[in-house]
């Protein structure tokens, strides 16, 4: 990349000055001449822009334009590929099928997981995700996976609890209230 001198707005707004042949010399009391403070914090004031032109235009209607391109061409584009891919192009082969059919994120897991109907289920279940870890039927990846869907379900679980037991003292309480009045 080639340097570019700066402008003379960049030296304005970075606090540089340029130097002139009165600054080496001494003012009439003999002491050093005074310095401009150098400006800090912001260059221009609050509420006035330092770009008053605003963003440049037609950079959107650059990329309006190239969508329309590839809009007309992609038929076209689509077809040849189908016919490289059936002439025994690989390439063009899993471009297609890649599309068409995704690569799966994860995969089955093959292991005994115990029904978890009740809390109290979930620390045997734990203990099954950590022994398959251990025993290598799934990764340590899989098995945190595992853990966090039991978590998940730990919360639901705990939530639904809740709602139970705020439902018997509802019941309770306007039991009481009967008996009293």
């Amino acid at each position: 990349m080639a340097y570019s001198a700066p402008t003379q707005r960049q030296m304005a707004n970075s606090g540089y000055r340029r130097m002139t042949m009165s600054d080496d010399i001494p003012n009439a009391e003999g002491s050093a001449p005074k310095q401009r403070p150098r400006v800090v914090g912001r260059p221009f004031p609050k509420g006035v822009s330092g770009n008053p032109a605003g963003r440049p235009t037609g950079r959107n209607k650059i990329l309006a334009a190239l969508d329309q391109i590839g809009d007309d061409a992609a038929e076209e584009v689509l077809r040849k590929a189908i016919e490289a891919a059936k002439a025994g192009d690989l390439r063009a082969t899993e471009l297609l099928m890649s599309r068409a059919w995704p690569a799966r994120k994860g995969r089955a897991l093959q292991f005994t997981l115990p029904k978890v109907e009740k809390l109290e289920d979930l620390p045997v279940a734990n203990a099954a995700v950590i022994a398959a870890v251990s025993e290598g039927l799934i990764s340590p990846e899989e098995g945190q996976a595992m853990t966090a869907l039991l978590r998940e379900h730990a919360g639901i679980l705990e939530t639904t609890q809740l709602a139970a037991d705020v439902a018997a003292m509802r019941e309770e309480l306007a039991a009481l209230r009967d008996r009293q009045s």
